[in-house]
């Protein structure tokens, strides 16, 4: 059995190192970036 554990793509509210509660905030363009499959890139 294989488990990948993956997290969300950056969103403004980390990129200002700030907390989330039950925001549901927009990602950053990087984050799209990060969102893009992680199985492509490794």
């Amino acid at each position: 059995m294989n488990l990948y554990v993956i997290r969300h793509g950056e969103t403004w509210i980390n990129a200002e190192h700030r907390y989330l509660g039950a925001l549901d905030p927009e990602l950053t363009e990087r984050g799209r970036e990060q969102a893009v499959s992680p199985f492509e890139t490794h």
